[in-house]
């Protein structure tokens, strides 16, 4: 299975390289790069990999909409993953 570059990227860059953004009413106040990560326990951990999961969907569905990702096909077209 190979996938895009830019979907490459995108993925890495929410695992290796997070950075967060803090919005107040909808203003950006700041952004911050995360020093650590989140470990196994930490009961926030749950609640941060939706929260990461939906964003990244959301940019998934984003650069879909612009034509800059597309689906693939698999078993010779039959069946095909958007």
């Amino acid at each position: 299975m190979i996938f895009d570059d830019k979907f490459i990227e995108l993925v890495m860059g929410c695992i290796c390289e997070p950075v967060f953004a803090v919005f107040v009413n909808g203003s950006l106040i700041s952004w911050f790069r995360s020093t650590m990560g989140l470990h196994l326990g930490n009961p926030l951990s749950p609640y941060l990999f939706v929260l990461r999961a939906k964003v990244l969907m959301r940019l998934i569905k984003h650069e879909e909409g612009r034509g800059r990702l597309t689906g693939f096909s698999l078993d010779n077209g039959q069946w095909f993953i958007s």
